[in-house]
């Protein structure tokens, strides 16, 4: 079945918002992260802001987006598979919000910016190595997240003498068809490290000696609601 056949049969989560009703739709697993998202766009228009349709608001790593379809207000997130566009169900946005709530609960460390739109670097093809390292410094640019991506053996891959390891950038977005698990520790601060086995974080290394060699389930425990504001 195709993946927009299945997102149209996911439920619908609503509330309401004066003579309007905000609905989000999603995998039922994720039903208390869309409530909670529905509450917190709900507040913005109880403290006065206007929410009417095209309004894009910031929701952690992702966006939402808010399609007026009569007497409803519908949120939408970028459509990851295409690139481009937006689409009607949020699973893929509060997967990605669950997962790096639960790194940001077992680390103790305070997510930092990182967002859909930016890229992450890949070092020598190593996307689809089982054993990888994901390691953040400062970006070059407003669209760099600073992560990058390697193998983690000699945390670089081998080349020839006098050679660089080939690199290529990958929006992050594009990491939810690919590898979603990488998405789970880009809040993570500058300065830290982090091992894959396969989907499974292994490690951790950072600022903090207390994540050193944690093993953490990114969607072990509820969800953690995600700050937001206006894009």
């Amino acid at each position: 079945m195709a993946r927009s056949q299945k997102a149209d049969r996911h439920p619908l989560f609503t509330t309401r918002v004066g003579d309007l009703t905000l609905t989000a739709r999603c995998d039922p697993t994720l039903a208390e992260g869309a409530r909670s998202l529905l509450a917190v766009v709900a507040s913005f228009a109880r403290r006065g802001h206007g929410l009417v349709g095209g309004v894009s608001l910031q929701f952690g790593w992702s966006r939402v987006t808010i399609v007026e379809q009569g007497t409803s207000l519908r949120l939408h997130e970028p459509d990851f598979d295409r690139g481009e566009g937006i689409r009607a169900d949020l699973t893929a946005s509060l997967r990605v919000a669950k997962g790096q709530a639960s790194i940001a609960r077992a680390t103790g460390l305070a997510p930092t910016v990182a967002t859909c739109f930016q890229h992450v670097t890949v070092v020598g093809g190593c996307l689809g190595e089982r054993s990888v390292t994901m390691r953040r410094q400062d970006g070059t640019a407003p669209d760099d997240s600073g992560w990058i991506l390697t193998r983690t053996t000699a945390r670089t891959p081998s080349n020839a003498p006098g050679t660089l390891p080939a690199t290529m950038v990958v929006p992050s977005g594009r990491l939810i068809a690919i590898r979603a698990a990488l998405l789970d520790v880009l809040t993570l601060p500058v300065g830290h490290e982090v091992d894959f086995d396969g989907n499974t974080v292994i490690a951790l290394r950072g600022l903090s000696s207390a994540i050193a060699n944690a093993n953490v389930s990114p969607n072990d425990g509820p969800q953690t609601e995600r700050s937001m504001g206006a894009a």
